[in-house]
Order: C-alpha cells, then structure tokens, then sequence
C-alpha cells in the first residue's frame, strides 16, 4: 500500500535515478584529477546501473501493511496470496477526485443500491459522521438507488463522500482493497430471497465487515462464524439507535488499525479455505 501521493511517489524515484546516473561520472573526473583515469565504458556502465537501481529503491510500502500480510500469512495463507489485498496506487489515483484517500479511513459500498439494500442506519452514520476529517465513505458502483444516496449527501452536506462508477472487472480486487472498512446491508423482507454477493469479495480483500441487515440471515451468520466484523440489525432499534452504533463502529475502528486488522485477517482466511474453490 502506498500511503504518499503518486506525484511525490515518483518524483523522489526520478531524483534517485538522477543521483544514480551523474555519480559515476563526477567519480570518473575525481578519479581523473588523481591521475587514476579510468576507460569511459566503465563509469558509463556504472551510471546506467546504478541509474535503474537507484529508480527501484525507494519504497514506500507501509511496515504496517507488511505486518498485516504477515499476520493473514500466519493464519495459513501464503504471503504472496495476503500481499495482493493492499491497495493500488493507481486506483487511489483513480478515485481520488481530489478527496485524498490515502491519508482517509475508506468506508466502502461497493456493487448495486437496489431495492433489497438498507440505507436507513448507513445514512443517520453518514449524517453523524460529516464532519470527522478521518473518515470517508465512498460509494462504488450503481443501480436504482443511486440517486437516493447521492440525493441524501447533498441535502444532508455530507462532503466526505463519493460515489463512483464500477470499477473494470479486472481491477476489482484493487477497487475492493481501497476500503478500510466494507459496509453491507440488506431488507429484512428480502432475507432468503436475496443473498449480497459482495460479502465474498470484501471477504477476499482481508477488511472487516459492517453488516447493516437482520440478525438472522446468511450473511449475519457468516460474518459471527468467521469473527470477520460486526452484525447490526435495524429492524430491532430503528435506523436513528443503529446509525449512531454504526457511526461508533466506524470511529473504533478508525482508531485502532490493529483490531480491524485481525477482522480483516480472519475474513480472508476464510475466504481462501471455503470459498476460493478454482474451477
């Protein structure tokens, strides 16, 4: 995950690469004043070399983020699987818009805002939440109620929000891992008619879950077998109680990056031994 600006991720890479390329050469004339002449072809070389070296070594992939690899890693998960969860500085770019996501705690909605999905609690946590600097929610996708939500931001002046178009599907798994946190909801009256699908990738993307539906349903089920998030259910306190348990949620994990870590652990673990099944 890279946590600095692409502008400056790549300008120190060119100013590294500048250092590399012109040392050889001020050593070939220090060497030259010596009377230790050296051929041409060498410092040459040794400028070219060093030039790509230099370009390839600053990195700015988080400790943090390395630690989280290696704790999904430890749950039996190969590194290499656990790495490809972090985000893409790309498709930061790409939906940053000026919001400046690296530096914000990401609440996700990603996939369709239909009519089976609950946005009660999530706007009244939207509205609680407008005006603390660290957190972010942001909207990824489409469907008929898209409208509805960005109609609520307006009226409410909810400015740490956005809602974007979907994502290519080969960049899916970079779009999901933007999120700190992914949020899921579903109407009580659709339970076993409609199962959210997106459960599996914010699963897969090692994030915890904020599930805003019934109690009793597959996805509440899943998420409390696993231990990979936190179920609350509306229809048992009325969508101003459960936006407010909502808006606590999203601060207590913003404040304490190691416990949705290990939320986010245990999802993609159990992602990878029950559900990745390759055909």
């Amino acid at each position: 995950l890279l946590r600095v600006p692409l502008a400056r991720f790549y300008g120190d890479k060119l100013t590294f690469a500048f250092v590399g390329l012109v040392a050889p050469p001020l050593l070939a004339s220090l060497f030259g004043l010596l009377d230790l002449g050296l051929p041409v072809a060498i410092p040459a070389l040794c400028s070219l070399g060093l030039a790509v070296v230099m370009f390839f070594l600053p990195n700015y992939n988080a400790v943090d983020d390395a630690k989280a690899a290696s704790n999904i890693a430890k749950h039996g998960v190969s590194f290499d699987e656990a790495k490809e969860v972090f985000r893409d500085p790309h498709c930061i770019e790409y939906h940053d818009d000026g919001d400046h996501l690296e530096d914000r705690f990401v609440v996700m909605y990603s996939g369709n805002a239909g009519i089976v999905h609950d946005f009660g609690g999530i706007f009244e946590a939207m509205r609680l939440l407008r005006d603390d600097p660290r957190i972010f929610f942001l909207f990824v996708g489409n469907g008929p109620r898209r409208r509805e939500v960005e109609g609520f931001a307006r009226r409410e002046s909810v400015q740490n929000f956005a809602y974007h178009d979907y994502f290519p599907r080969d960049f899916l798994r970079y779009s999901l891992s933007i999120a700190d946190v992914h949020l899921i909801s579903l109407r009580p009256q659709f339970v076993g008619i409609s199962v959210p699908s997106k459960l599996y990738g914010a699963m897969a993307s090692a994030r915890p879950i904020l599930f805003v539906g019934p109690d009793r349903c597959e996805t509440a089920d899943a998420i409390r077998d696993v231990r990979c998030g936190v179920v609350i259910d509306p229809t048992e306190t009325g969508d101003a109680v459960a936006g407010r348990r909502i808006a606590e949620v999203l601060q207590g994990w913003a404040d304490v990056r190691s416990a949705r870590e290990e939320l986010g652990a245990r999802a993609r673990c159990a992602y990878v031994e029950r559900y990745d099944h390759r055909l």
